[in-house]
């Protein structure tokens, strides 16, 4: 199911499904875990990170066409944890963007938190090119495209956001996830696309539904 609609969405946006090197990675105080994939355009992690225990965090791009998809299912925590920081970051996108649209949700599955999703563009190509400082290392230059949450509930929302992206950029989503207290159990969903013609919005939401069922599914074998 995910390949039909991935073709129907390159046919749609014109990109040649060429894919850069996607990389996911997972912070939380101060321990990383990453992964890197260099062609498919997907990436997944299960496993622990500091305090927190990762049932299923997935990346996909759809590059070279500006389009990346963060899902994390049942990331929980231990007592006391620090913040759990989840980035996915790929290069070589193209052609130039004006405009993105971010759309995310995501609920709290137990306990209490925050979410908050930034999504961030690189003129200069850099992996994780956000300029920002995780775990002592700073990152490649970045520019802000926006900002969703804090959210401490249920969530679905989207929002459009300028931009002045020149090819070939790389994009980079952040997740952030808080915990209140031990228990804390986060399951979220975050898009960034350059802004679709009409046509293709209903086919960009296609593949969203397909590959977000694709992780539950995978999250239930897990």
């Amino acid at each position: 199911m995910r390949r039909i609609l991935l073709v129907a969405l390159m046919g749609a946006l014109g990109t040649t499904g060429a894919f850069a090197s996607l990389e996911l990675e997972l912070t939380s105080g101060g321990v990383t875990s990453g992964v890197t994939i260099g062609a498919g355009g997907i990436v997944s992690f299960s496993g622990t990170v500091g305090d927190w225990n990762i049932n299923l965090t997935s990346g996909t791009s759809f590059s070279p066409t500006a389009i990346t998809d963060l899902g994390s299912i049942d990331a929980t925590s231990t007592a006391g944890a620090p913040a759990l920081v989840i980035e996915l970051t790929d290069t070589g996108f193209a052609p130039n963007s004006n405009s993105f649209v971010m759309t995310d949700s995501g609920h709290l599955v137990s306990g209490t938190g925050t979410s908050t999703i930034s999504a961030y563009y690189s003129n200069t190509n850099d992996e994780f090119g956000t300029g920002l400082s995780i775990a002592g290392a700073v990152n490649g230059a970045g520019t802000l495209i926006g900002t969703m949450g804090p959210f401490s509930s249920a969530y679905a929302t989207s929002g459009s956001f300028g931009a002045a992206a020149t090819a070939p950029f790389s994009l980079t989503q952040v997740l952030t996830l808080t915990s209140g207290g031990a228990g804390t159990e986060w399951s979220t969903d975050s898009s960034i696309a350059p802004v679709p013609e009409p046509t293709s919005i209903l086919l960009l939401g296609s593949v969203m539904v397909g590959v977000t069922q694709i992780l539950r599914r995978r999250a239930k074998k897990a």
